[in-house]
């Protein structure tokens, strides 16, 4: 009788194993370069230029059009200007381009920055994969 106990606890840890393995869909965790789906609303760019704007440590203007055709953005190093708008010689911020992907995980549209690591959800954006 005891025998028969353990028996049946441990098939049903494996089918609570199984089935918690089964609701797992690793399709939907992984990530899938994507493009925004237009109209792009303002909020959706306002997200994505908060997000590039916080990493790059400048501020970041961005349009409908940052990733209508790609998953990629990437965004120059700035030239420091004065009052008049008039580039300041010499004064080119060093450094390499700041480049932004954009994904599509679990439905949600991701922005990443690979260089760093971080990623942002931009619930304000609709996303399709690449085709």
């Amino acid at each position: 009788m005891r025998r028969a106990r353990q028996v049946q606890r441990a098939g049903g840890a494996l089918v609570a194993a199984l089935t918690v393995v089964a609701c797992v869909n690793p399709a939907a965790s992984q990530a899938v370069p994507a493009r925004w789906i237009a109209p792009v609303d303002a909020a959706c760019i306002a997200q994505a230029e908060a997000f590039a704007s916080e990493v790059a440590g400048v501020r970041v203007n961005l349009g409908p059009m940052a990733f209508d055709k790609g998953s990629q953005l990437v965004l120059g190093p700035t030239v420091a200007r004065d009052p008049q708008g008039r580039p300041l010689d010499g004064r080119q911020r060093p450094g390499a381009p700041e480049v932004f992907e954009l994904a599509l995980v679990g439905g949600a549209c991701v922005m990443k920055h690979p260089a760093s690591g971080r990623a942002v959800d931009l619930p304000a954006c609709r996303c399709e994969p690449l085709p």
